[in-house]
């Protein structure tokens, strides 16, 4: 959707779920690189950078722990 975004990095804190996880969600489509990371929810980042199906952040590169 907008392709100047593509490969460009981010950083996206609180990752795990709400408006972190959607943010991080939507630059991965958009092909950037992200890092994600969280608080307290582990599962919910690990959830957010695993690329499944069309709601995946597939642009994350990793997670902060």
């Amino acid at each position: 959707m907008y392709p100047d975004l593509a490969g460009k990095p981010a950083i996206v804190t609180d990752a795990s779920k709400g408006i972190g996880k959607g943010i991080a969600e939507r630059f991965g489509k958009e092909q950037m690189n992200v890092v994600v990371d969280y608080h307290t929810d582990q599962e919910g980042v690990e959830d957010t950078a695993r690329p499944s199906g069309s709601n995946c952040c597939s642009g994350c590169l990793a997670c902060i722990f």
